[in-house]
């Protein structure tokens, strides 16, 4: 497993800012058993400027764009997050400030770009529904490219990433860690086939979350 550094941490910045509000509804999970298609993510550039990235999704070697490139300046300079991981690894201090919920139910994520479910913070949603189905740079029309951050980063032995609509299914395992200063997190690209409603079910360790999101 290998770790890459991210040299502007977008996502930490719009945690540490306290972009977001209060919690959203939950609704409850459900499982599909439908067939999987499971594309597979490279960690790249999604929650910064600058990262050297080993291959885009499209299999290209060098830097790739991303849909969160940009959204900085309209959320906070580049102060950085504030503190650091604990003695055991719990990065609980980015979580404080996300709409959300600690207990793992599934959330609705609405308009908002960074939402927390039990042992994640998901994003950046916003970017991701507002993207999907457009030609991007290292992206197809039906990929999005989400950030997963653990509340856990001792060990961090990959994540996986179950997406369900409507009969369909779509799995993601994802095991090489993405690092923005001293915060860790898993970058995926997550190929979905159709429009409509997906609940993102989001496991690695002993975390786990839940998010539902519209394209």
């Amino acid at each position: 497993m290998r770790t890459r550094r991210l040299v502007i941490p977008l996502v930490l910045i719009c945690l540490a800012s306290g972009c977001g509000g209060q919690d959203d509804d939950k609704v409850s999970s459900s499982s599909s058993s439908s067939s999987s298609r499971s594309p597979s993510p490279s960690p790249s550039s999604s929650v910064g400027k600058g990262a050297n990235a080993d291959k885009s999704p499209d299999g290209r070697s060098g830097e790739t764009s991303s849909p969160a490139d940009g959204g900085i300046d309209r959320m906070n300079d580049d102060r950085g997050a504030p503190g650091d991981p604990d003695a055991k690894g719990r990065q609980t201090v980015l979580f404080g400030r996300v709409p959300g919920n600690a207990s793992a139910a599934c959330v609705v994520v609405g308009g908002r770009r960074d939402v927390k479910s039990g042992g994640f913070v998901g994003g950046p949603f916003d970017d991701a529904r507002r993207s999907y189905g457009t030609m991007r740079p290292g992206l197809e029309r039906k990929q999005v490219r989400l950030y997963w951050v653990p509340q856990h980063a001792k060990p961090m032995g990959g994540v996986t990433v179950t997406a369900t609509s409507a009969g369909k299914r779509v799995r993601v395992t994802q095991r090489s860690v993405a690092d923005a200063e001293q915060w860790k997190f898993y970058d995926t690209v997550i190929t979905l086939p159709r429009g409509g409603s997906w609940r993102f079910q989001v496991s690695s360790g002993a975390d786990r979350g839940c998010f539902v999101a519209s394209f």
